[in-house]
C-alpha cells in the first residue's frame, strides 16, 4: 500500500534511502522535505520537526551564561552631559520669561483695544444723539441750537475777560496830600506814581477822585506777553 509523506502529502517513492521514518511518531517523510540529503546517515533517535517541537526543553544548569556588558561613561562625558542639561535649563527659564513678557504685552494690547472700543462706542452714541436731535428739531431747529451754543460761548468768554480785567485792577488810596483849589486828581496821581517809579499813562486810569481828603484811584496793569 502506498504511503503519503507527512510533510508534503505526496506519495512516497519506493526507492530505498529516499525516505526517512520518525522514531517518535513513526511517520514517514521525504528526505527532501526535512532537508536531509539522500545517503546521509541519521541518528538512532532522529525525530521529525513536529515531534521536536513537542519535546520539552530541559534546563541545563551547566550551560555557561555570558556576562552582561555594562558600559560606564567616563567623567568627561558625564560632565558634558551635566553642562548640556544646565544650558537647557537656562534656555527653558529664558523661554518662560519671554512667554511671561509676551503675555503681559498681550494683556496691555487687550486693555488698549478695550479702551478704543469704549471711545468708539461713546463717539457713536454722540453722533447718534446729534442725528436724533437733527431729526427732532429739523435743519432750522438745529441751526437755532447752534446759535444758542455760540451765544453761550460768547457770554462765557466775555465773563472770563471781565474777570481777567478785575484781577488786573489795582485799587490804591493816596492820603496825606493837601487839597488845592481846582486840582486835577488824575494829574496828581500820575505825578505821585511817577515819583514812585511806576510808569502809568492817563488812559490806563479807570477811576480817580478825592473824597474826604483821600484820593482813590483804580488802574489796570499791563498784560505781559
Amino acid at each position: 500500500m502506498a504511503v503519503k509523506c507527512s510533510a508534503c502529502g505526496k506519495y512516497m517513492s519506493p526507492q530505498d534511502g529516499a525516505n526517512v521514518t520518525c522514531t517518535k511518531c513513526n511517520k514517514q517523510l521525504h528526505r527532501a522535505c526535512v532537508g536531509i540529503a539522500v545517503g546521509a546517515s541519521l541518528m538512532p533517535s532522529w525525530a521529525c520537526p513536529e515531534c521536536k517541537l513537542k519535546e520539552k526543553r530541559c534546563n541545563k544548569d551547566t550551560t555557561p551564561v555570558k556576562p552582561a556588558t555594562i558600559t560606564v561613561a567616563n567623567s568627561s562625558e558625564v560632565s558634558n552631559l551635566g553642562e548640556e542639561l544646565r544650558c537647557f535649563r537656562e534656555e527653558m527659564q529664558q523661554t518662560r520669561e519671554e512667554f511671561r513678557a509676551f503675555r503681559e504685552e498681550l494683556q496691555d494690547i487687550r486693555n488698549l483695544v478695550s479702551k478704543c472700543d469704549a471711545r468708539l462706542d461713546k463717539l457713536e452714541n454722540t453722533v447718534q444723539t446729534i442725528l436724533e436731535s437733527q431729526e427732532q428739531y429739523g435743519s432750522q431747529g438745529f441751526k437755532i441750537e447752534i446759535l444758542k451754543l455760540e451765544s453761550t460761548v460768547n457770554q462765557l468768554q466775555a465773563d472770563l475777560n471781565d474777570r481777567d480785567q478785575e484781577l488786573l485792577a489795582n485799587d490804591v488810596e493816596l492820603s496825606g496830600i493837601l487839597e488845592e483849589s481846582e486840582e486835577n486828581p488824575t494829574h496828581l496821581v500820575l505825578s505821585v506814581v511817577t515819583k514812585l517809579g511806576v510808569h502809568l499813562e492817563e488812559k490806563e486810569l479807570v477811576h480817580c477822585m478825592r473824597f474826604d481828603g483821600i484820593i482813590t484811584t483804580i488802574w489796570y496793569e499791563r498784560e505781559t506777553s
